[in-house]
């Protein structure tokens, strides 16, 4: 073994001496920066699975909530300042104007490769210029650029007089600050155009993994009782456009979730709704999407895992008919679009899906192309390519 090590280290450093020769991956000194770790969502199961393809590589995140990534938390290198603020698991949100201090706080230094993960923030962190900084973006600041105004119309007009112009500011800095990603992967062609469309950068489409192995049919489920929605409880979601087609409906919806929109949803469902809180438990969340008719997908995702996890199991998903769910899900074989935010929308697609017919293994079929060894792999070899491209051409 410690003829390996050395092995390793002087491979490295012969790399390093010689840059136009191609290096791999096992001499590579690797960080991985997430935005944050707050809720397990479609980001942080893609952040795991990066973890497990470069398994030596140090986590930065802005700040953790330790108490529901323990595993994770061991894992972290180094957090913000914003990490030690004792009322910031109450209220992330109103941290909102420190978030551009402490990405800036939080310098990644004497790595090969800095890969990034997220929809805001990481991409922006400060690298050295001889570090390969890799974005693998799920999407784009959504309050900075094509929500703003819709978030902004809905606040007193006191928050709203500082904040437009703070809201301003940040996307200023976002522009600046991404000219120093190297290269970006989009998890799908939606975030591949805003990519281009805002940034004017170009992007290599991979999209996220789902655990096929985990998530898949099981024996003796499939009851097909109840309509499911797996999302987190916020606005844009559009949970409550779901809420009110079933209080007319009448039909049984499980909704599994938690978040700021939670006791406004519970305030308004009538009984036949049932909320499930948070599941921590996968095995839990993999009966609900087996048992479910059909998960509902109300919300303009740039990708949207849990319509993946729920075909992967066979089931098919009634999905609005924007952003990511265009490319993941299949008219008619895998499941049934809609193609407007409201009740009437939804309530007239449940009845058209109510008489078609599904094949549960084509629907899973669909699922496989997207299966986490795929992901590995493809990640794996983008990230070879691009720093050898890159050494390459600081060589030159």
């Amino acid at each position: 073994m410690l003829k390996i090590y050395w092995l390793v280290k002087y491979f490295k450093y012969y790399f390093k001496v010689f840059p136009c020769c191609k290096i791999s991956i096992l001499a590579m000194k690797i960080a991985i920066v997430h935005d944050y770790l707050i809720t397990n969502g479609g980001a942080e199961r893609c952040l795991r699975e990066l973890l497990d393809v470069f398994p030596e590589a140090d986590l930065y995140s802005l700040f953790c909530f330790k108490e529901r990534f323990p595993d994770l938390h061991k894992r972290l290198t180094k957090t913000s300042f914003l990490d030690k603020i004792p009322f910031l698991k109450r209220r992330h949100d109103i941290f909102l104007p420190f978030y551009t201090l402490a990405t800036e706080s939080l310098r990644i230094e004497n790595y090969d490769v800095v890969i990034a993960s997220g929809w805001a923030w990481a991409k922006n962190i400060t690298v050295h210029e001889n570090t390969c900084c890799i974005c693998y973006c799920h999407g784009i600041l959504r309050f900075v650029y094509s929500e703003r105004n819709d978030r902004l119309k809905n606040l007193p007009f006191f928050i709203q007089w500082p904040l437009r112009p703070y809201l301003e500011y940040i996307k200023q800095w976002d522009l600046q600050r991404t000219k120093g990603v190297t290269y970006f992967i989009a998890n799908s062609s939606n975030t591949q155009q805003r990519l281009a469309a805002i940034y004017n950068r170009q992007s290599f489409v991979i999209p996220p993994p789902v655990d096929a192995d985990f998530f898949r049919p099981l024996a003796g489920e499939n009851k097909a009782g109840y309509y499911l929605v797996s999302a987190r409880l916020v606005p844009y979601k559009k949970i409550d456009v779901v809420v009110e087609a079933f209080n007319k409906l009448q039909a049984p919806l499980k909704i599994a979730g938690d978040g700021i929109e939670a006791q406004r949803l519970k305030a308004m469902a009538s009984d036949n709704i049932e909320f499930l809180g948070h599941i921590a438990d996968q095995q839990v969340l993999r009966r609900l999407y087996c048992n479910c008719r059909a998960l509902i997908f109300p919300q303009e995702e740039d990708w949207g895992i849990s319509a993946l996890e729920a075909q992967s199991c066979g089931r098919p998903v009634l999905a609005y008919a924007r952003g990511g769910a265009l490319e993941s899900v299949i008219e008619g074989k895998t499941g049934h679009f809609f193609y407007q935010q409201t009740p009437e929308a939804i309530i007239a697609a449940i009845k058209e899906f109510e008489g078609m017919d599904f094949d549960s293994a084509a629907i899973r079929e669909n699922a496989l192309q997207y299966d986490r060894e795929i992901f590995k792999a493809k990640i794996k070899a983008f990230v070879q390519e691009k720093y050898n491209e890159f050494k390459k051409a600081r060589w030159l």
